[in-house]
């Protein structure tokens, strides 16, 4: 005969009156019952299960939360287990506000459930129905046994199952009238002095034991498994003396303080195939760190994991622990050439107005050279010839051997002053420093110039859920390996200034560089965000940490723990020029290039002169050029 099994539910609001909790647990109680029942035995498992109602029920403010009532049978015990509910409201004697409402779903996850079963079969019956869109995981399980050798093994099968399903609140209820105590009461705790992350049944005294003491409080040195990997200044994985690895970086003590204070040991496992963090997929098929995490090779896991909704559908995350943003790690703008380093003590305008009255000068004395001899003596005195040749010979700071004469010799004289004593002489000062800076042109920090500037964008595959709404910057998209040690290379890389563009990273990575690479890798941060960043630590779907880890987080991140390793960490002055900054030696070679990129253009035209002072022998036309340019 095949087993045929029923499901009644009772949706029951309650409200607790004069009673407490311990701890902020929810009750969920599973009752299983047989016909072999007598009804004293019925009666006291009754009364066991009021007290256990009252004594645990919900705070005042939650008075609203609904008790769902279920029952499985497969031995025709319905009638037995409607009789029992029955029993049960009536010895509350409305001292729980209930409502009955027969329905074939909840709206949200129940939290608090009555099960009734009758046996093994039914109540895999209602573990394989369990799923977390009906049930709260944090919900408590009370089971009830009648009397037999088979139920008391049921009690083990139960609470095995209990933990597979990472429920830990588990309780069983055991009707046994060959005992002292007719109504027996079962858990587990999984971790203890005697043994780790296993189920043994605890006989607890139900009417004195507070059953919802706190079993995660100390784990007994027993060890977790933790996913992550190397990706400073987050977490960064050594190994001491004797093999034994350790962490550091700021979610590294993070995870170190947790552990102290819960006393449970580190085993580190990173992500399959030298992997990162891996793509989430809901068939099963993750890759990375998300895999290890849904498959739960791994208890919990952290390595700048933020938010998405991708990994909300797979996994389970905490509370958040750190804020970060997503940026763009930009290179230095290209290197100045030693000819261009001689226009860097002046802004441009100020070049320009210098080139303007040097134009103007040179006009001038064009128009004042193509007038009579007397009135070049009266504007220039007669000793002056050659005033062109004059006047870049004061200009590139050479001596006047004769100067001019009459009125417009104080006029020269002022000019003369204000070139030599101002700004020939603040052109300098100037220059001697920036020959020796290893200077480049402004950085592109905005997207925009960026993509003026041809710039490619370096990221990893799973960035590109950023970007959908920017098409150009994916059409110029170039993916990094996920290989260990192939992200922080890259942003070495733009740093040496290696690369063709820019990378999408977290702001805490260029900080981290800068923090502890020498000042001519400095790493530029773009201006424009693209999305902030909130980081947890995540657990597999089904988890029993989350609650006791989220304690922890909320205590070492208010205290402002967290913020702080990650300052030491890191250097967050992004815009000041590291690379401006000049040595006080004395000027070599490479530094005086430039200049001599001007002394050559400047021989090369005095070879040019003499080459036309030659053809002029020859030459009538040339002849005259000559003579004009000699006279200036």
């Amino acid at each position: 005969m095949v087993p045929t099994y029923k499901r009644v539910r009772y949706n029951v609001p309650f409200r607790n009156q004069n009673f407490t909790m311990k701890l902020s647990f929810y009750s969920l109680v599973i009752l299983l019952g047989t016909s072999s029942w007598t009804l004293q035995e019925q009666l006291l498992l009754e009364e066991a299960i009021v007290h256990a109602l009252l004594r645990y029920g919900l705070p005042s403010q939650l008075e609203h939360t609904t008790l769902l009532i279920e029952s499985f049978n497969e031995l025709q015990n319905e009638h037995i287990q409607r009789t029992m509910i029955e029993r049960i409201l009536q010895l509350l004697q409305g001292r729980l506000v209930l409502q009955f409402n027969i329905s074939s779903g909840i709206q949200q996850p129940a939290g608090h459930n009555l099960i009734l079963v009758d046996g093994e079969s039914s109540f895999r019956k209602f573990t394989h129905d369990w799923t977390m869109h009906r049930y709260d995981l944090n919900g408590c399980y009370w089971i009830v046994l009648s009397s037999g050798a088979a139920f008391k093994n049921a009690v083990n099968v139960i609470l095995k199952t209990l933990w597979k399903m990472k429920i830990l609140m588990g309780f069983v209820f055991l009707v046994n009238g060959t005992e002292e105590e007719v109504v027996q009461l079962f858990t587990y705790r999984p971790y203890s002095q005697s043994h780790c992350a296993s189920v043994k049944p605890i006989e607890m005294r139900w009417k004195e034991d507070d059953l919802f003491s706190d079993r995660l409080k100390n784990f007994w040195g027993c060890p977790l498994k933790f996913g992550t990997f190397d990706n400073a200044p987050y977490i960064e994985i050594h190994w001491n003396e004797h093999g034994q690895s350790y962490l550091e970086g700021f979610e590294g003590l993070l995870t170190n303080v947790i552990a102290k204070n819960l006393n449970f040991t580190i085993d580190i496992i990173p992500p399959p195939d030298n992997g990162m963090w891996g793509y989430p997929r809901e068939d099963g098929n993750s890759t990375g760190l998300m895999r290890i995490l849904q498959d739960s090779v791994v208890d919990f896991a952290a390595s700048s994991l933020g938010y998405t909704t991708e990994r909300s559908k797979i996994l389970t995350a905490g509370l958040s622990h750190y804020n970060s943003y997503i940026v763009f790690a930009v290179p230095s703008g290209r290197a100045y050439t030693s000819f261009e380093k001689l226009f860097l003590p002046f802004r441009w305008n100020t070049w320009y107005a210098i080139f303007s009255l040097l134009l103007v000068a040179v006009l001038t004395i064009i128009l004042i050279n193509i007038q009579s001899l007397e009135t070049l003596d009266f504007i220039y005195g007669r000793s002056i010839r050659a005033p062109i040749s004059n006047l870049f010979n004061v200009l590139f700071g050479g001596p006047l051997v004769k100067c001019p004469q009459l009125t417009f010799a104080r006029t020269l004289l002022g000019l003369w002053l204000l070139y030599s004593l101002v700004i020939r002489a603040a052109y300098q000062c100037s220059l001697y420093k920036y020959l020796q800076v290893p200077k480049n042109f402004s950085a592109p920090l905005t997207i925009e110039a960026m993509l003026e500037a041809g710039l490619y964008f370096y990221m990893v595959d799973l960035a590109t859920e950023f970007f959908s709404n920017t098409p150009e910057v994916l059409a110029r998209a170039r993916f990094i390996s996920h290989a260990q040690g192939a992200f922080q290379e890259t942003i070495d890389r733009i740093g040496r200034d290696e690369l063709d563009g820019a990378m999408v990273v977290l702001t805490d990575h260029i900080a981290f560089h800068n923090k502890f690479y020498p000042p001519g890798e400095f790493v530029h941060c773009s201006r424009e965000v693209v999305c902030g960043f909130p980081m947890s630590l995540y657990y597999p779907k089904l988890t029993f940490l989350r609650k006791v880890f989220d304690r922890e987080v909320q205590l070492i991140d208010s205290s402002g723990l967290v913020n702080f390793w990650a300052s030491q960490l890191a250097d967050f002055d992004f815009y000041s020029e590291r690379k401006g900054n000049a040595a006080a030696k004395p000027l070599n070679v490479d530094n005086l290039f430039g200049a001599f990129e001007i002394l050559l253009v400047l021989e090369g035209t005095a070879s040019v002169m003499f080459v036309l002072e030659l053809l002029a022998i020859k030459l009538r036309l040339v002849r005259w050029v000559v003579d004009w340019m000699e006279s200036d």
